[in-house]
């Protein structure tokens, strides 16, 4: 049911949380955010617009951008309906990996 639902939200924030934080990336928002909108920061070297280019041209991942005065500044990724699986959460953060390494 729903209850499930935000469960498996809360802790597939987690999961994305704690594998871009290993990468360097940082939550614009550190308290009170829905854990179903994310927006990261990303490390120092990492340009963020770059960044969702490779992963829509290479990994067929679409990620969103900031808005207004964020644009170019973070990433917002979505954690609900399938995005919301363990599969998808390590697919976006192996792609994420890889688009930084180049």
């Amino acid at each position: 049911g729903l209850d499930a639902a935000f469960a498996r939200h809360k802790a597939m924030h987690q999961r994305l949380v704690d594998g871009l934080s290993d990468m360097g990336f940082s939550l614009y928002v550190k308290e009170g955010a829905a854990p179903q909108v994310n927006l990261f920061v990303p490390p120092a070297g990492v340009d963020a617009n770059a960044l969702r280019g490779c992963l829509r041209e290479k990994h067929k991942i679409e990620v969103a951008g900031g808005l207004g005065a964020l644009a170019g500044k973070v990433l917002r990724v979505g954690v609900m309906g399938e995005g919301a699986r363990p599969e998808a959460i390590d697919k976006l953060l192996t792609a994420i990996r890889a688009c930084i390494s180049q």
